[in-house]
């Protein structure tokens, strides 16, 4: 029997999960430099979830850290700076993630990076614009963790669009991706995109919406009827066109009874620039 044990195959120890540290927020563009330590920690807690590894915070990393040089190194490192690779190494990371959130176009964006900790070179970078309420920002640290963990290519969730009516365009990011009703759209990419939903007769609507990985994000819509003003309609111009008409026969019509008097031609005058301002 203990020949046997000794000639099965042994399991290879499972690899251990690799340790990330986050980086405090890089905050731009104008933007209250308060909310950086909130994305960081979303991005941190995303991190934990999906790789089950160690993730070393910012805060946690000033702890760390104890000689001033190495808390300059913590407040300065840039994407593909050499201090990346001396940071990871003096907290035991195996690859460094920094997060910048900045303005673009009346919106918001951010972006992370995902540094090897002992070359320096950048593994992943993941851009998202968000142009919805900014507290809702923070639900974007799981698609955009998922995006850096799986690369090419990204996951995808689904997207499902009820209460449009009957032959509305469903847009998404520019692009039209169906009718209503149009069931269930496989194949979103996770993250942040722009819904818009359009239907003659009706206002345009025009969502943000977040969509995560294997998940089914269902959006209720209800569009209103689109109500021109009057002076758009088809009846009103017509209507006036017909009174300018009257207008100007009525203004001949005292001339020609008038005669050719000096009245007379002062009406005519006038009936012509009725009809230079209806032409």
């Amino acid at each position: 029997m203990l020949v046997a044990a000794l000639l099965q195959p042994t399991q290879a120890p499972a690899p251990a999960a690799p340790r990330y540290a986050v980086m405090k927020t890089d905050v731009g563009g104008g933007l209250d430099p308060a909310v950086g330590p909130q994305v960081a920690a979303k991005i941190a807690e995303a991190l934990r979830e999906r790789t089950g590894g160690e993730v070393i915070s910012a805060d946690e990393m000033i702890a760390m850290l104890q000689h001033e040089k190495q808390r300059a190194i913590l407040g300065n490192c840039k994407e593909g700076d050499s201090c990346l690779a001396e940071l990871a190494n003096a907290l035991g990371a195996d690859a460094i993630v920094a997060p910048r959130l900045s303005k673009v176009e009346g919106a918001l964006l951010l972006s992370v990076s995902v540094v090897d900790a002992h070359t320096a070179s950048v593994r992943g970078r993941v851009s998202e614009t968000w142009g919805g309420e900014p507290l809702l920002l923070l639900s974007l640290a799981r698609p955009v963790v998922d995006k850096l963990l799986a690369g090419e290519p990204p996951p995808v969730g689904v997207l499902d669009v009820v209460g449009a009516p009957p032959g509305a365009r469903l847009i998404l990011d520019g692009n039209v991706r169906g009718t209503a009703p149009a069931g269930q759209m496989g194949g979103v990419v996770v993250g942040a995109h722009r819904l818009e939903v359009q239907a003659d007769g009706m206002k345009p609507l025009t969502r943000w919406i977040i969509v995560e990985r294997d998940q089914v994000l269902n959006v209720a819509v209800a569009l209103e009827v689109d109500e021109a003003p009057f002076y758009t309609t088809w009846w009103f111009w017509t209507g006036t066109g017909a009174g300018v008409v009257a207008t100007a026969a009525a203004v001949t019509g005292v001339v020609l009874l008038m005669g050719g008097g000096r009245t007379g031609v002062a009406v005519q005058l006038n009936a012509d620039q009725v009809f230079a301002g209806a032409r």
